[in-house]
């Protein structure tokens, strides 16, 4: 079969879509956070098309890091079984463009092993398929889910032993053939500091196409943190994801110009 067939297939619904989806940035990745589990694809079409025509309007703002607002509670409440205060969440986005295709960006990030192009990063990073990879890699399969165990090097000695879920879609737009993501914790995030809590995070990617060798990448990511028995600073917290979120950037630049296909 392979990528053509399953492409036309959603190409039968249409790529540009009917429904309705903001224009505002923030709203579009909340609105694109909430949909991220429909059946059908319109919403995520919608929403991308539009995410892309902000991100058009917006690369130099975007490119420094954006902080974003709140999720909304009844998604939160799908994800974690449970109703949750979500007061304190933190909310960041950011954009940048890689000068590789797509399918070089999703074969690296679901296959490739993080130790070796973010050096010093992680001291540990088993990736653990749950549905098949190959499937979607020749996008035989319309989604992939993956679960990942590390132990993430983080700013003044911190280490952060985490295991998440992510799972990942392809869909076809007018903009450009696109993989969106979305990642939540499997559980209670440990620290080597036992005074910090992670109760929850959450990471929504969206890469797109743009032309042949040229994919653009925003991505957001929401967390709910403790120091104690206070929520984590916000400016610590905001600098802390968006450092995270520019040195993964750079990590693949450097990693992508020299992997072997």
């Amino acid at each position: 079969m392979g990528r053509a067939l399953v492409l036309a297939a959603m190409l039968t619904t249409g790529c540009h879509s009917a429904v309705e989806a903001p224009t505002d940035f923030d709203a579009l990745l909340i609105f694109l956070f909430d949909h991220f589990d429909d059946e059908e694809p319109d919403h995520l079409i919608a929403g991308v098309e539009n995410l892309m025509a902000y991100v058009d309007g917006h690369r130099l703002e975007l490119k420094q890091g954006y902080v974003v607002d709140n999720l909304t509670p009844a998604v939160v409440e799908r994800i974690e079984g449970e109703e949750h205060d979500l007061t304190d969440l933190l909310g960041v986005a950011f954009t940048h463009d890689f000068q590789h295709p797509l399918t070089t960006m999703i074969d690296a990030q679901v296959r490739d092993d993080p130790m070796v192009y973010w050096p010093g990063k992680y001291d540990k990073y088993d990736k653990t398929p749950v549905t098949d990879r190959d499937c979607f890699l020749t996008s035989d399969c319309p989604s992939y889910v993956q679960d990942t165990a590390s132990i993430n090097n983080l700013p003044l000695g911190l280490k952060a032993d985490v295991e998440y879920r992510a799972v990942y879609r392809w869909i076809e737009t007018s903009v450009g053939p696109t993989m969106v993501q979305r990642n939540h914790l499997l559980r209670l995030a440990e620290f080597n500091w036992d005074w910090i809590e992670m109760k929850f995070q959450y990471y929504l990617g969206v890469q797109v196409q743009l032309e042949p060798n040229c994919t653009n990448r925003t991505e957001a990511s929401w967390m709910l943190a403790n120091m104690g028995d206070s929520p984590i600073p916000v400016d610590l917290g905001i600098q802390m994801a968006l450092d995270s979120m520019r040195g993964s950037a750079e990590a693949w630049d450097v990693y992508l110009e020299t992997r072997e296909e």
